[in-house]
């Protein structure tokens, strides 16, 4: 099969254009990813066959214009261009469908969420869900938005067991990975300047100078490092939507997780909090108190650590699987396009 596939996020997207190229489909990604490599060093540069090349050249022969980051209105999708391809994906961008749906739809769409604007969303895509669109949905709490149009599959974000794991939890620090902490999340960043002190902690991500602990972008090697030597993880932002990637690689690793989602700034759309269960893979807290009470025990006591790590990691291999992924989005392809996967 061969997939078009338009990103938003370049993590999400290597996981996913690899994911595909791993069950056999060729594809060609309209975000960071080209042959020539990756706009941005979050990941390393994806390999492409000489089929792919030849889709991204073809791109460039028919006139096709796209710039990552740029309004989706501003780039150009010949329609002859998707001809080329068994099916559409979308990721998050109801813009990108708006604008370039009568070139898109020669092909089945499918609009991938990651659950941003979840409610909002929605509302423009009716008219497209009413046309034929697919919809893979990212988590099934979507479902309780009150403009919800329904979904095809739920296929969650997933990473691999085989890369993260080795929890050893040596360094007594709690490790947090968020970009741009006070500008996206000022109260959430407050308290984790207040919970911070007094407690080694490492901040990982872009643009948290001044921050308590941090310490810049570092490389995917370097992050995977850091949560197999760190003795506990906070998870304290991003309470609007359902999970997010470092969550889950963190505790996929098996380092133990500690949640700090006050009530009041929880979203409807939260899911983290009914997937931990409190006490046993992880912790669940509602105010600095009891944050800082339960990361200070973590560091204390080593076995504690691994004993809730051990649990919350066999918790999310059972949610986020890279094993699960690739049933589920085969099952799902063969459903959009069963005779283009029959002939792959």
């Amino acid at each position: 099969m061969r997939i078009l596939y338009y990103s938003v996020h370049q993590i999400l997207e290597d996981d996913e254009v690899r994911l595909f190229q791993a069950l056999g489909h060729d594809v060609c990604c309209l975000g960071t990813s080209s042959p020539t490599g990756a706009l941005t060093a979050f990941r390393e540069a994806i390999p492409f066959n000489e089929q792919e090349r030849e889709l991204y050249a073809a791109f460039a022969r028919l006139g096709g214009v796209f710039r990552y980051g740029r309004e989706s209105g501003t780039h150009h999708i010949p329609p002859a261009f998707v001809d080329l391809f068994d099916v559409v994906i979308v990721m998050h961008a109801a813009d990108f469908i708006v604008n370039h749906w009568d070139a898109l739809s020669r092909r089945p769409v499918v609009w991938r969420t990651i659950g941003q604007a979840i409610e909002h969303l929605e509302v423009p895509m009716r008219q497209f869900r009413e046309s034929g669109m697919k919809i893979v949905r990212y988590s099934p709490i979507e479902a309780a938005a009150s403009t919800h149009i329904g979904s095809d599959a739920t296929i969650r974000f997933f990473k691999s067991p085989d890369v993260y794991h080795g929890w050893t939890g040596e360094t007594a620090q709690f490790l947090t990975f968020s970009n741009l902490y006070k500008d996206r999340y000022p109260e959430d960043a407050k308290d984790y300047i207040e919970i911070s002190e007094g407690i080694t902690t490492v901040l990982g991500g872009a643009h948290n100078e001044g921050m308590p602990g941090a310490i810049g972008m570092v490389t995917s090697q370097e992050q995977e490092n850091l949560y197999r030597q760190s003795r506990a993880y906070l998870y304290g932002h991003g309470l609007a939507i359902p999970y997010t990637l470092n969550f889950m690689e963190a505790w996929m690793t098996g380092i133990p997780m500690v949640v700090h989602a006050p009530l009041d700034r929880r979203g409807m759309f939260f899911e983290i909090d009914q997937l931990i269960t409190d006490g046993v893979d992880g912790y669940i807290s509602r105010d600095v108190a009891t944050t800082r009470t339960r990361l200070q025990a973590l560091i204390d006591d080593r076995d504690l650590a691994a004993r809730i790590g051990a649990a919350g990691r066999e918790r999310a291999k059972k949610l986020f699987s890279i094993e699960h992924a690739r049933e589920q989005w085969t099952a799902f392809l063969e459903s959009v396009a069963p005779t283009a996967v029959a002939a792959r």
